[in-house]
């Protein structure tokens, strides 16, 4: 693999305008000067296990296998203890992995639209249905929507053909020039614009105020990413999983707007998704400005405690895996996760790890790629 395709792959970088609300992103824990390289050194990957718990070498009863030390309870002394970090040897880190066979779960390939309606069941269109007819009648009382489900299933379906097909915009797909079919013979051109001009998902009366500071900025589309999530939630869980951000591509008006120079997509809305192997999604979270801990876990700064909301539906001490890259990988979160006993195995920035110091390329290089660099247990 070349050297660029190397970089961008593993390095994440936050540099964004002051303006930017992703500006408030940066660890309080974090160099403001750093400057990823593409050296070996910020490529070096740190591994943490359940079996092998992340401690400061002052003191050997910092991590307990006891039930009544609370959860993240070592990062208090992870920042206030100078660490030792020293080699050792590989070990086989091979752990019972979770049950979780999907032949067996859906034992039978089914259409598209079966999977569709896994997610968009009845109570969910049920109420986009009662929103958006609501919402017409106070845009407009003489002019009501008058939408069905039915009707409701038929615009999210041509949305999602529309998106895919691609043409650059919606009113070629009813222009005799560029006629689609498929999208044409199933709603006439103005009421599918009707439809889209009143689809909403909550009610606007009860909007709270922008100087509320419990303000929900998702207000609007909140019983959708409620339902989201329960739905992602109740997905079969493999023992692989990952974390990482996604932008959804938007340049119109609005406050969640994202911008990162550094991304395919620079503009657009920020989300932070748990996955696995399969690639199915078990949790997300929409970026709104801040990301609060996690109840009753300390707050180890926005990279890891968005890691810790995003698993709190996995099951502890069951063998599961997370990987992850530098921007979310310090050694505060790697030692909660180790309490709570899942794996963990992510690139890292040095300046999250005090103390330790790497070899260089050509040194790494001889040791293999079984090479491994990790805190000793005590």
């Amino acid at each position: 693999m070349e050297e660029n395709t190397i970089s961008r792959k593993l390095r994440t970088d936050f540099a964004v305008p002051e303006d930017s609300d992703d500006s408030d992103l940066d660890d309080s824990d974090a160099d403001p000067d750093y400057l990823p390289s593409t050296s070996g050194q910020q490529r070096q990957a740190l591994r943490s296990t359940s079996g092998n718990v992340l401690s400061d070498n002052s003191d050997s009863s910092d991590v307990s296998s006891d039930e009544s030390t609370p959860v993240g309870a070592t990062t208090a002394k992870i920042a206030q203890s100078s660490l030792h970090w020293e080699k050792v040897s590989q070990e086989n880190s091979e752990k019972q992995s979770p049950s979780c066979n999907l032949r067996e779960v859906y034992s039978e390939v089914e259409s598209p639209v079966y999977y569709f309606r896994m997610f968009f069941d009845e109570d969910v269109l049920d109420n986009i249905m009662e929103q958006s007819n609501l919402f017409s009648v106070q845009k407009n009382p003489n002019r009501p929507l008058n939408v069905d489900t039915n009707e409701i299933e038929v615009f999210m379906g041509s949305c999602i053909f529309m998106s895919v097909f691609g043409l650059p915009r919606s009113r070629m797909f009813w222009a005799n020039n560029t006629r689609v079919e498929t999208v044409a013979n199933v709603m006439p051109r103005d009421r599918w614009e009707f439809i889209k001009s009143c689809v909403h998902f909550n009610d606007n009366t009860k909007l709270p105020s922008r100087n509320d500071p419990n303000c929900d900025r998702l207000f609007k589309v909140r019983p959708l990413v409620d339902e989201m999530q329960k739905k992602f939630k109740n997905l079969p869980l493999r023992q692989m999983l990952c974390v990482d951000e996604q932008i959804i591509p938007y340049k119109g008006k609005s406050a969640l707007k994202q911008y990162n120079p550094k991304k395919p997509h620079k503009w657009g809305y920020k989300e932070f998704i748990l996955s696995d192997s399969n690639g199915l999604v078990h949790n997300l979270e929409m970026y709104t400005g801040s990301i609060a801990p996690v109840e009753g876990i300390p707050d180890i700064g926005p990279s890891g405690n968005i890691v810790l909301r995003l698993l709190e539906n996995v099951p502890r001490h069951e063998g599961y895996l997370l990987y992850c890259d530098n921007w979310f990988s310090s050694l505060k979160l790697f030692s909660v996760l180790a309490e709570i006993g899942i794996g963990v195995l992510g690139t890292i920035r040095v300046n999250r790890f005090p103390g330790l110091q790497f070899q260089t390329d050509k040194e790494m290089k001889k040791e293999g790629e079984e090479y491994l660099t990790k805190l000793p247990q005590k």
